[in-house]
Formats: structure tokens, sequence, C-alpha cells
């Protein structure tokens, strides 16, 4: 309101204004800057309001004839006055601008607490001062005094004691006295002289001063816990005590950082202090670093506050370099065996014809392109995973060589929501492929290798290690691995915090490769034991059957199989189904292993002129047509023979093999009980 009226009062001053400006013509009358007196309007008294757009805003007055303006101050209230009491007295009820001078206390209120509260006479819109407010030294708010009738910061070290806020003031900087430069008591008993400075030696309170004691002599170690120390010492907001020494009675901070050991530094390596390439490991605060304490130091990879392993920081403060399959193909053709393979045979492979284009159908079956499909898509996606740890490495740059490395090989979740192929995802590890005492892999997850440096690695062996299959895990007799890590994808490592807990660190300047494996360089050979491909075969249908292009199913073939090894009584059959709904397993029923013994030939006629597609989806393969009409028939299985004897009892029983991989490196968060 008050607002609104104001400029009401400043329109009516510009409109005089502009009406003083006018001039004489030659007439004697009155015109508008030289205008003809035709354009002048003449001003006559009204009883009707000032000019307003009904906000209270300045309007423009083409005609001001019919309109008369009140005067402010001649103690006549006229409007669009509130009152006129003929005084410019803000505070008594009227102000000089003819408006109230408050409608509630807030618009008294001068923001000075040391000349009282001020109210509000609602009835009489007069400002009540009549509060004696605070009297002169005393507090007026947080760290404030009222001098001279006015609030003002309180300054410590004025000599000035202000009652509320400081409990002395002597205007010095010296802490044992009876008074501290923070205006408090240096003591109010015996015991807070003993906490202050230990180099002073025992001493007692009198008069709010510490007295009495004998020094301790100098580079004396002791324990800094004055804050004015700290300062000096350049870790003022850190609130635990600091290791120093005693100098001319007083615990302060050693020269750390000169190059020199004294005091109680455990080495000082000057600039080089805290960096990896300290020649002493020798932290920031000249002390041996220290693994697990939560800080990255001196040659440190990591730390993460504990000496725990499988939490992606060892107990040696290295960071846990691992990385995860993202891709696993069985590799045919025994040309392709490497030389350092136990076995120079590709048996397994063999098994896998080519693809078959089904005529009239529409249907490609390309069984390797189907199992390798459903290898990778699971690792991939994170649905199965299997992680390769390079352990006791001195460079997990992978770029020098080291002969004795181990590689722990595990399986694991993902910590979160799995992303596919994504570098650095954080992973949990199988409690059961861990020994429970030691953290350390358990037996069959351990592969003795050796690092050749430019990424390379090559295991030592042949050893007995559980592998991952496309329906889980399975033994592998023999195995042997190499991979090579691109070096020139080398980072470091992204540690996004995965819990509250989580406060992993690592050294800007590790860089580790973030892939390995790519264009065939990752191989691993062997046998896999018998087992490994007791893979139930359940019936199916038309579904199923597109669903083995992506690698979703092996449900059709026990309906579409027909066995084609001829020498065989079984020739020519189709193969036993397992119940799934029973939960019927192997060898109760057929398995993938009879399959690849045993072969898979797909017969269906499309010769004839009308044909029933979904009665053949119904029936499966007719394989009286292996004998009557073989060019009907599709072999998509070779039947084989196994190679290897894997316990070296019962003769042969299982396949050599050759399988490629790729990895991604991931991070190992912790290890889960499942």
């Amino acid at each position: 309101m008050v607002t609104k009226k104001f400029y009401f009062w400043l329109a009516f001053i510009v409109f005089a204004a502009s009406a003083c400006g006018s001039s004489d013509d030659e007439n004697g009358e009155k015109t508008k800057d030289g205008g003809s007196g035709e354009e002048d309007a003449e001003v006559s008294p009204s009883d009707d309001a000032g000019p307003t757009d009904g906000d209270g805003g300045v309007v423009v007055v083409e005609d001001a004839g019919d309109i008369a303006f009140a005067l402010c101050g001649n103690g006549k209230v006229e409007p669009p006055e509130e009152c006129d009491d003929g005084n410019m007295n803000q505070r008594d009820g009227c102000t000089s601008l003819c408006t109230f001078s408050c409608l509630e206390d807030a618009d008294c209120d001068d923001m000075n607490p040391c000349n009282g509260t001020e109210t509000c006479d609602e009835d009489k819109h007069a400002c009540d001062d009549s509060d004696p407010g605070i009297e002169e030294g005393e507090s007026c708010g947080d760290q404030s005094y009222c001098w001279q009738g006015v609030c003002i910061p309180n300054v410590c070290g004025d000599g000035k004691v202000v009652e509320g806020i400081e409990q002395c003031d002597d205007g010095d900087k010296d802490w044992d006295n009876g008074c501290t430069p923070e205006c408090e008591y240096s003591c109010e008993e015996d015991s807070d002289c003993s906490g202050r400075d230990e180099c002073l030696g025992d001493r007692v309170c009198e008069n709010n001063a510490c007295v009495g004691g004998t020094a301790l002599e100098d580079e004396t170690p002791c324990t800094i816990v004055d804050t004015r120390i700290k300062e000096l010492c350049g870790d003022p907001d850190d609130s635990d005590a600091k290791d120093g020494w005693c100098m001319n009675g007083e615990c302060t901070c050693t020269d750390c950082g000169d190059g020199e050991i004294q005091g109680i530094e455990e080495c000082d390596d000057g600039e080089l202090n805290g960096t990896d390439k300290s020649p002493n490991n020798c932290s920031i605060n000249c002390q041996e670093v220290e693994c697990g304490n939560g800080d990255v130091e001196g040659d440190e990879e990591c730390d993460d506050g504990n000496n725990q392993l499988l939490d992606g920081c060892d107990a040696q403060c290295k960071y846990e370099f691992a990385h995860r399959f993202t891709k696993l193909e069985i590799v045919k053709g025994a040309e392709n065996v490497p030389e350092w393979c136990e076995y120079q045979a590709n048996q397994f492979a063999e098994a896998f014809g080519s693809e078959q284009n089904m005529m009239g159908a529409g249907i490609r079956i390309n069984i390797l392109d189907t199992v390798n499909r459903r290898l990778s898509s699971q690792l991939a996606s994170g649905e199965n995973t299997y992680i390769l740890h390079v352990m006791d490495s001195d460079d997990t740059s992978m770029k020098t060589q080291d002969d004795e490395i181990i590689i722990g090989t595990y399986q694991g979740n993902p910590s979160g929501a799995a992303t596919e192929n994504a570098v650095d995802q954080a992973f949990v590890v199988k409690a059961s492929q861990i020994d429970p005492d030691t953290r350390m892999p358990a037996e069959y997850h351990s592969v003795p290798a050796a690092q050749l440096g430019g990424g390379k690695i090559i295991s030592k062996g042949p050893i007995r290690l559980e592998m991952v299959g496309p329906m889980g895990s399975y033994m592998m007799r023999d195995f042997k691995m190499q991979t090579v890590y691109d070096v020139n994808t080398s980072t470091t490592p992204n540690v996004e915090q995965q819990t509250a807990r989580d406060t992993l660190k690592v050294s800007d300047s590790l860089k580790l490769p973030e892939t390995s494996g790519q264009n065939r360089t990752g191989l691993f050979c062997g046998a896999m034991e018998s087992g490994a491909t007791d893979i139930p075969i359940y019936d199916g249908g038309i579904e199923d059957l597109r669903g083995m292009d992506t690698g979703q199913s092996f449900g059709p073939m026990a309906r579409f199989c027909c066995k084609n090894i001829e020498d065989e009584p079984e020739f020519g059959e189709k193969y036993n189904a397992c119940d799934k709904e029973a939960g019927e397993l192997p060898p109760d029923c057929d398995s993938i292993s009879d399959l690849i013994q045993h072969g898979c030939t797909v017969c269906v006629d499309f010769s004839g002129a009308a044909i029933d597609m979904m009665g053949i989806f119904e029936t499966g393969s007719d394989c009286s047509l292996l004998q009557s009409n073989p060019d009907a028939c599709f072999k998509i299985i070779n039947g084989i023979p196994f190679d290897v004897d894997s316990d070296g009892v019962s003769g042969n029983d299982t396949w050599s093999s050759l399988f490629s991989f790729e990895t991604v490196r991931t991070r190992i968060y912790d290890v889960t009980l499942k």
C-alpha cells in the first residue's frame, strides 16, 4: 500500500513540475514548452481521486481539467490519503507520504536489537519504541554485542570481555597465561593442563593459568593436540592427534619434507614423499607407507582401508587386476591347435557340420554357430560369468616379464544391473570357488602362468580346472591357455562406489589393459571330462526349432535328430528325450553327449506337391528317409568317437577340444555366499 501511494505522489510531483515549466506567450497567457495557449489544460479542484490504473500505478493523463490532487501535509485527510497529521514524523501513526506508519510489528522493526523491540499499535498505526533494549557491552546475537546502541560483531583479542560470548580477553596470543587467543580460560582445573602440551611437563591450574612443570628435552617424541600447532603444521582441520617432537617446551611438527630424518620421522625423501618414486616408500607424513589406511601413497596402486583380499585391492595395496569373458567359441579344425596344447587333435569341434538350409522350410541350422552364440551371449550379458584374476604379478600393466604369476579363475555375479561388455563393472565372486581361510582361489581354480611382456600370458601345466559351459560349469583335464592383453587400451580403472562401505581408491598413475584375446589371441585347450556335455535334450516344436538359431534352445533335437552312424545298430533311430516336467536327466534319457557320439541328421521330404508343415513340426524327422531318400536328409552333427581317456581307467570317454575367448577388464568387488 505504501509503495503504491508513493508512486501516486511521484506522479503528482512530475505533473506539477511539468506545469511549472510552462511560459507566457506574447499575450501573457500560459503555454506548455513554448506551445500555443490552445494546448494548455486548466487544472481545477475536484472531489475526484487522483489518476490511477486501478492498482495504484501511474496513468497517463490526457486531459487534467477535471482532476484535483490532495496536498499531503496540510493536516486534512483528502483522497487518496490514508492519513494527514501535518508533520514529518514517520513513526507517529502517519508518514510524510500520508500513509499509515504501520499495520503490523514488522513495519516498525529497525533490525537493531540494541535499542529494543519495536511494536505496532494497530489502532493508532503508530510504532511503539518504549522497549529500553540491551545494555552496553551485552550480547545481541551470535558472536555480537551492543556498542553505543549498535549491534556489532565481537572481535576476540580487542581486550574487551563480552559477557555471554567470551570468558576472557587479554589481547595477547599466549595460550597458558590464563586466557587463550580464543578468549577462553587456559584452564579451570588441573586436568585441563595435562591434555594441552606434554612438552611443558606436569602442570597445575592456578587463576585459570597452567603453571609449574619441567619441560621435556628437545626432540622428545610427543603428540600434537593444540589446534594452533596443527595449523602451523598445515593440518588445522584434522581432529585426530598427530605425532610431533618437543622443541623449546612445545610439541610441534618436524621438518618433514626437507630430506633429513629427524625426531619421530621414519623416513624423509623430500619432494618424493607420498609418490610412487619415493626410494624408501615414504609417506607424505614422513612415515613408512602403511597399506590399509585408506590413502594411496608411495608405490601403492590402491588402498581401500583394509588388508582383505578379493575386494578390489589386495593386502599389499596392489590392484586386483581381473578380466571377465565376453566371448567364448568352439574353434573348429585340428590345424588351428597351437603346439603348446597337450593334445594336437580337436575332436570335439569335428562333430559340428556345415550350415544346412532346409529347403522349403526357411530354417537355417548351424549347430556350431548356435552353440557359440549361446556361450557368448550368456557371458557378454553377465548371465554366466568367468573371471581371470592375475595375481602375484610384479607388473599388472602386462608390459614386462614375470615368470611366476597365478591366474585365479572364478564364476560370479554382477554387483548391480549387468551391462553388456561394460569395462570395470563390479562383480562378486562365488564363495564356493574361494578358500574361506585365505580368500585365495580354491582347488581347481588356480592356474600357474608366466608373463612374457607385451601383454602376453601363457599357462604352465597341464592342470585340471573347473570351466564354464553353456549350461553351467564342468571340469577340464590337461588345461592350458594363453592370451594377449592389449596394452594399447590401458587406462586407469574406474572404481565407482558400490555401497557406503566401499572406500576403494586407486592411483592416477595405474594404467591397466581394458581388453584381451582379440583376433583369437585368447585360446585354451584340453579335454572336457566325462559329464561336461551331459546336457539333457528335450522334445520341442517349431518355436524351439527357431530358437536354436539364436542359441536359446536345444529343444527340437530329440524330435528332429536321426542317429547317423551307419555301422551302429541304432542307425536311423530317434533320440530318447528327457521329460522336463518330471525332472528327468541323463543317463535315464539322452544328452548332448549322445548327439555328438551318434550324430544328428534331419530328414524332411519337401518334394511333395502339398506339404503339411505343421504336421512335419509335430512329427519331426522321418528317419526312414535316411535309406529311402537320402537327398531329403541334412546332417548337422557328425557322430564322432571319444579320443581321450579322462580318468585313465575306463578307456576313452571324452574329446579333445579347443576354444577361443575374449575378455574385458572388470572389478572384483566382494565374495558372495552363493
